[in-house]
C-alpha cells in the first residue's frame, strides 16, 4: 500500500516491467506514465485530482494485465502497440484511445460496460482480432473524447466542447 502524492508524475517507468496495485495516487498531472516494451500491471488503486491522466501508456508490444478494481477520476490514456491478449474490462476508468495497434498476432476483447473514448485524430488499426462483448443490459460503449455524459469529463474541459459525428 503507496500514496503518491502532489506530484508531475506520481510513477514514470521507461524500462522494464511495472506493478502498480492497492495504492493512492492523488494531485498530480499524470498518475502513472509508462513508455517502454513490457508487461504492465495496475490493479486495486485509486486515482484522485489528476488534472491530465490518471495513466498513460505509449510503447509498443505492451502487454497490460490485471487492471482491475482501480476508481476515482482520469483515464487510461493509450498511445501504444498491443501484445498478446488483453482485456478492456468495466473499470471505473475509461480507456481513451489515440493510437492502438493490435497486431496479427494479437488480440483485444472488449468486456460488457467497459468504455472506449477516441480522440479527434486517433489511429485505431486492428490486423488482429478485436472482439466486443457488450449485451443490452450492460453494453460496451464506444464514444467519443469529447463525450461528458459516459464516464465523466475525460479531456478535463468542463462544458467547453461537446461529442459530434467524426471526432
Amino acid at each position: 500500500y503507496s500514496t503518491i502524492t502532489n506530484t508531475q508524475f506520481g510513477v514514470i517507468s521507461s524500462l522494464g516491467n511495472l506493478n502498480v496495485a492497492s495504492t493512492t495516487i492523488h494531485t498530480t498531472a499524470v498518475g502513472i506514465q509508462f513508455n517502454n516494451e513490457g508487461t504492465f500491471e495496475l490493479g486495486g488503486s485509486t486515482f484522485m485530482s489528476q488534472s491530465q491522466k490518471a495513466v498513460s501508456l505509449g510503447g509498443s508490444r505492451i502487454l497490460f494485465l490485471n487492471h482491475a478494481g482501480n476508481t476515482g477520476n482520469g483515464a487510461i490514456f493509450m498511445q501504444m502497440e498491443l501484445s498478446g491478449n488483453q482485456v478492456f474490462s468495466k473499470d471505473g476508468l475509461p480507456y481513451i484511445i489515440d493510437y492502438l495497434s493490435i497486431p496479427t498476432d494479437a488480440s483485444l476483447t472488449i468486456l460488457p460496460g467497459a468504455v472506449v473514448k477516441i480522440t479527434a485524430d486517433a489511429s485505431f488499426i486492428v490486423t488482429g482480432t478485436l472482439t466486443s462483448m457488450g449485451t443490452s443490459a450492460d453494453p460496451v460503449i464506444i464514444t467519443s473524447y469529447k463525450d461528458d455524459t459516459v464516464a465523466g469529463d475525460s479531456n478535463g474541459d468542463g462544458t467547453a466542447t461537446i461529442p459530434a459525428p467524426g471526432d
